[in-house]
């Protein structure tokens, strides 16, 4: 099996926002096992409305299909992505296209940047030309970018009913182009660069889970068990990335100060249920008082005991960097 993550990157920190696990046939499509050991596999029934029935589905579902949804979640959750970032494996006319509708749905300012095979067949000017021969024809128009020590061209191109903007690139040493592609039509070949290389975080992000937490060794064979295994190592990873963020980056910066009003409020919010429980179990269980009757209660007046919370413990806010 492979793992497909979707992450998100705010200019300092990967976080991994949704995984999923795949098969892969081979090239017998046997998944490398002889019959006797797939007619062994573990298996066992799982509720239809289960997660783990739902994960099962993910097994068998193509990679471009997930990561489309996967963008979509991100976004429904509060992620607001500006790029998404896809090597020339996702880099097809449908993942573009499916990318192109959400930003459309979601009103979002939402493009896609990735590297695209030279041996498609692109449009330029109505003429259809492959790929990989275009810097042959528009030798005049390459320049050479200082700051990325490369030769590259840059022409608005069409694929597939895509529009696009298309540079070639070809980097000191190498003896071929490479065609980075981006929804954006008007983006400059420095910042699609700048852009582009931030995808590296999530190769980075794969190096150290691997390596640190183990992320690759989940050894049972219930598959409940790996999605189980991913799913602690993902929040290991947060909970490290939060931990060196704080210690490398903002120890008192104003990221710092956001993130340690969210975790006081969480604190706070569980501590308070844990007296919410007492009381109930101490007084209101004794009156004959119904628990669910109770949280009933709670939930129809939830607005009214938030905005009492927040008044009551607002000293313990931090305070405003520009208070005197």
């Amino acid at each position: 099996m492979r793992v497909l993550v979707c992450g998100f990157w705010d200019g300092k920190s990967f976080i991994p926002t949704a995984f999923s696990l795949h098969n892969e046939p081979g090239k017998n499509r046997n998944r490398g096992m002889k019959n006797k050991e797939l007619a062994n596999q573990f298996y066992k029934e799982r509720d239809a409305d289960s997660p783990g029935f739902q994960r099962v589905k993910q097994l068998s579902t193509d990679k471009i299909s997930m990561a489309i949804q996967m963008v979509k979640d991100a976004i429904k959750t509060g992620f607001e992505p500006a790029y998404v970032l896809a090597d020339s494996w996702f880099m097809c006319d449908t993942f573009v296209s499916e990318i192109q509708k959400i930003k459309i749905r979601y009103a979002k300012k939402l493009h896609v940047i990735g590297l695209m095979k030279t041996n498609r067949y692109i449009v330029i000017n109505g003429i259809t030309k492959t790929a990989s021969l275009v810097p042959v024809y528009k030798q005049k128009d390459i320049r050479f970018c200082k700051k990325h020590k490369c030769n590259y061209l840059a022409i608005r191109i069409e694929y597939k009913g895509n529009k696009l903007k298309a540079f070639w690139v070809k980097t000191k040493g190498s003896e071929t182009w490479k065609m980075l592609v981006s929804t954006d039509t008007d983006i400059t070949f420095t910042n699609a660069m700048k852009y582009y290389q931030i995808r590296w975080s999530i190769e980075v992000f794969f190096k150290e889970c691997k390596q640190n937490l183990n992320i690759n060794k989940c050894q049972s064979t219930d598959f409940d068990a790996h999605i189980a295994w991913l799913t602690l190592s993902l929040i290991s990873y947060m909970m490290l990335s939060l931990r060196k963020r704080f210690d490398d980056y903002e120890t008192m910066g104003e990221v710092f100060r956001d993130f340690k009003n969210e975790l006081l409020e969480i604190t706070l919010v569980e501590k308070l249920w844990q007296i919410i429980e007492i009381l109930f179990q101490e007084i209101l269980a004794e009156l004959g008082v119904d628990w669910e009757i109770f949280l009933d209660k709670l939930a129809e007046n939830e607005l009214s005991i938030e905005k009492l919370v927040q008044t009551q413990f607002e000293f313990l806010k931090c305070p405003n960097k520009n208070a005197a």
